[in-house]
Protein backbone atom coordinates (compact mmCIF):
# COMPACT_ATOMS: atom_id res chain seq x y z
CA UNK A 1 0.00 0.00 0.00
CA UNK A 2 2.90 2.01 0.82
CA UNK A 3 4.36 1.72 -2.88
CA UNK A 4 1.33 1.95 -5.06
CA UNK A 5 -1.30 2.91 -2.96
CA UNK A 6 -0.78 6.59 -1.39
CA UNK A 7 -0.12 8.47 -4.64
CA UNK A 8 -2.87 9.70 -7.83
CA UNK A 9 -1.11 8.87 -10.67
CA UNK A 10 -2.02 8.43 -13.66
CA UNK A 11 0.26 5.55 -14.32
CA UNK A 12 -1.46 2.11 -12.43
CA UNK A 13 2.30 1.18 -12.10
CA UNK A 14 3.44 4.05 -10.72
CA UNK A 15 5.60 3.17 -7.33
CA UNK A 16 7.08 5.32 -5.01
CA UNK A 17 9.57 4.11 -2.25
CA UNK A 18 9.82 5.92 0.67
CA UNK A 19 12.90 6.59 2.89
CA UNK A 20 13.40 4.02 6.04
CA UNK A 21 13.10 7.14 8.21
CA UNK A 22 9.16 8.27 7.36
CA UNK A 23 8.49 4.21 8.20
CA UNK A 24 7.44 4.48 11.53
CA UNK A 25 4.86 7.27 10.72
CA UNK A 26 3.62 5.74 7.57
CA UNK A 27 3.24 2.98 9.18
CA UNK A 28 1.02 5.04 12.11
CA UNK A 29 -1.50 5.97 9.39
CA UNK A 30 -1.88 3.05 8.42
CA UNK A 31 -2.61 1.44 11.37
CA UNK A 32 -5.45 4.35 12.25
CA UNK A 33 -6.54 4.03 8.88
CA UNK A 34 -7.57 0.73 9.56
CA UNK A 35 -8.83 1.53 12.70
CA UNK A 36 -11.59 4.31 10.91
CA UNK A 37 -12.06 1.20 8.55
CA UNK A 38 -12.90 -1.03 11.44
CA UNK A 39 -14.83 1.62 13.25
CA UNK A 40 -17.07 2.13 9.96
CA UNK A 41 -17.63 -1.52 10.10
CA UNK A 42 -18.73 -1.92 13.58
CA UNK A 43 -20.82 0.82 13.11
CA UNK A 44 -22.05 -1.57 10.15
CA UNK A 45 -22.61 -4.31 11.89
CA UNK A 46 -24.34 -2.57 15.14
CA UNK A 47 -26.82 -0.81 12.77
CA UNK A 48 -26.51 2.69 12.49
CA UNK A 49 -24.83 2.50 9.39
CA UNK A 50 -26.92 0.69 6.57
CA UNK A 51 -25.68 -1.20 3.27
CA UNK A 52 -27.62 1.79 1.47
CA UNK A 53 -25.05 4.04 2.94
CA UNK A 54 -22.11 2.31 1.66
CA UNK A 55 -23.86 2.12 -1.61
CA UNK A 56 -24.04 6.07 -1.93
CA UNK A 57 -20.87 6.38 -0.59
CA UNK A 58 -19.58 4.52 -3.35
CA UNK A 59 -21.53 6.34 -5.96
CA UNK A 60 -20.06 9.78 -4.42
CA UNK A 61 -16.83 8.67 -4.76
CA UNK A 62 -17.05 6.88 -7.80
CA UNK A 63 -18.46 10.39 -9.30
CA UNK A 64 -15.57 12.60 -7.30
CA UNK A 65 -13.02 9.87 -9.15
CA UNK A 66 -15.01 10.21 -12.89
CA UNK A 67 -15.42 14.19 -13.05
CA UNK A 68 -11.75 14.23 -11.79
CA UNK A 69 -10.40 12.10 -14.31
CA UNK A 70 -12.57 14.14 -17.03
CA UNK A 71 -10.97 17.33 -15.51
CA UNK A 72 -7.31 15.87 -15.96
CA UNK A 73 -7.68 15.07 -19.38
CA UNK A 74 -7.30 18.89 -20.49
CA UNK A 75 -4.45 19.15 -17.65
CA UNK A 76 -1.34 18.18 -19.84
CA UNK A 77 -1.04 17.18 -23.55
CA UNK A 78 0.64 13.90 -22.79
CA UNK A 79 3.72 14.51 -25.09
CA UNK A 80 6.00 12.56 -22.87
CA UNK A 81 5.62 8.64 -21.55
CA UNK A 82 6.69 9.36 -17.60
CA UNK A 83 10.26 10.31 -17.97
CA UNK A 84 10.95 12.98 -15.57
CA UNK A 85 10.42 16.39 -17.18
CA UNK A 86 12.47 19.97 -16.13
CA UNK A 87 10.29 22.90 -14.87
CA UNK A 88 10.24 24.00 -18.74
CA UNK A 89 9.61 20.92 -19.90
CA UNK A 90 6.06 20.81 -17.05
CA UNK A 91 5.07 24.08 -18.34
CA UNK A 92 4.93 22.93 -22.12
CA UNK A 93 2.84 19.73 -21.10
CA UNK A 94 0.54 21.67 -19.37
CA UNK A 95 -2.49 23.28 -20.41
CA UNK A 96 -4.79 26.59 -18.98
CA UNK A 97 -8.20 26.46 -20.07
CA UNK A 98 -8.86 30.11 -20.53
CA UNK A 99 -12.41 29.72 -21.99
CA UNK A 100 -14.88 31.35 -19.35
CA UNK A 101 -18.30 28.85 -19.81
CA UNK A 102 -20.54 27.01 -17.32
CA UNK A 103 -18.78 23.55 -18.05
CA UNK A 104 -15.20 25.49 -17.15
CA UNK A 105 -16.81 26.93 -14.23
CA UNK A 106 -18.10 23.41 -12.78
CA UNK A 107 -15.07 21.81 -13.71
CA UNK A 108 -12.30 24.33 -12.83
CA UNK A 109 -13.35 25.92 -9.87
CA UNK A 110 -10.83 27.96 -7.80
CA UNK A 111 -8.43 28.47 -10.65
CA UNK A 112 -8.02 24.67 -11.41
CA UNK A 113 -7.99 25.80 -14.67
CA UNK A 114 -5.27 27.47 -15.02
CA UNK A 115 -3.11 24.44 -14.77
CA UNK A 116 0.00 25.20 -16.66
CA UNK A 117 0.42 28.02 -14.32
CA UNK A 118 0.60 25.96 -11.05
CA UNK A 119 3.05 23.84 -12.91
CA UNK A 120 5.21 27.53 -13.39
CA UNK A 121 4.63 28.47 -9.83
CA UNK A 122 3.39 25.60 -7.84
CA UNK A 123 3.01 26.99 -4.53
CA UNK A 124 0.67 29.80 -5.47
CA UNK A 125 -2.88 29.32 -4.18
CA UNK A 126 -5.12 28.41 -6.39
CA UNK A 127 -7.43 31.07 -5.47
CA UNK A 128 -4.49 33.71 -7.21
CA UNK A 129 -4.29 31.68 -9.94
CA UNK A 130 -6.48 33.65 -11.96
CA UNK A 131 -5.12 37.21 -11.08
CA UNK A 132 -1.05 35.59 -11.48
CA UNK A 133 -2.53 34.79 -15.12
CA UNK A 134 -4.25 37.83 -15.96
CA UNK A 135 -0.84 39.60 -14.90
CA UNK A 136 1.14 37.45 -16.65
CA UNK A 137 -1.12 38.06 -19.95
CA UNK A 138 -1.04 41.80 -19.38
CA UNK A 139 2.90 41.66 -19.08
CA UNK A 140 4.03 39.20 -21.47
CA UNK A 141 1.54 38.94 -24.19
CA UNK A 142 -0.07 36.45 -26.46
CA UNK A 143 3.29 35.93 -28.01
CA UNK A 144 4.98 34.71 -24.99
CA UNK A 145 6.11 30.78 -24.20
CA UNK A 146 3.66 30.93 -21.06
CA UNK A 147 0.82 31.77 -23.91
CA UNK A 148 1.19 28.08 -25.90
CA UNK A 149 -0.35 26.54 -22.71
CA UNK A 150 -4.01 28.43 -23.28
CA UNK A 151 -6.53 27.28 -24.71
CA UNK A 152 -9.68 28.25 -25.09
CA UNK A 153 -12.03 25.56 -25.23
CA UNK A 154 -11.94 21.86 -22.99
CA UNK A 155 -13.68 19.67 -25.33
CA UNK A 156 -10.71 21.43 -28.08
CA UNK A 157 -8.16 20.09 -25.79
CA UNK A 158 -9.54 17.03 -25.23
CA UNK A 159 -10.60 16.45 -28.79
CA UNK A 160 -6.91 16.98 -29.52
CA UNK A 161 -5.93 14.94 -27.00
CA UNK A 162 -7.78 11.84 -28.59
CA UNK A 163 -6.90 12.47 -31.92
CA UNK A 164 -2.74 12.36 -30.73
CA UNK A 165 -3.59 8.89 -28.79
CA UNK A 166 -5.43 7.09 -31.40
CA UNK A 167 -2.24 8.37 -33.64
CA UNK A 168 0.37 6.05 -31.42
CA UNK A 169 0.81 2.97 -32.41
CA UNK A 170 0.69 0.50 -29.66
CA UNK A 171 3.96 -0.11 -29.33
CA UNK A 172 4.85 3.13 -28.38
CA UNK A 173 2.10 4.08 -25.96
CA UNK A 174 2.25 5.04 -22.64
CA UNK A 175 1.05 2.29 -20.91
CA UNK A 176 2.70 -0.28 -23.17
CA UNK A 177 5.78 1.59 -21.77
CA UNK A 178 4.87 1.59 -18.56
CA UNK A 179 4.05 -1.82 -18.52
CA UNK A 180 7.85 -2.98 -19.56
CA UNK A 181 8.93 -0.30 -16.82
CA UNK A 182 7.22 -2.93 -14.66
CA UNK A 183 8.98 -5.57 -15.86
CA UNK A 184 12.38 -4.52 -15.46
Amino acid sequence: MLRRGTAYASNPYYSKPFPEKERPSLETAEWLALAWILFWVAMTALGPVELVHWIMAWLLHAWTLGLNWVRNLAAHSYSKRGETMSHLEQLEDSVNITGQTWLTIWLFPVGLRYHALHHLFPGLPYHNLGPAHRRLMDHFGDDSPYAVANHDNYFAVVGTLLRKAASVPESESAVTIWRKGQAT
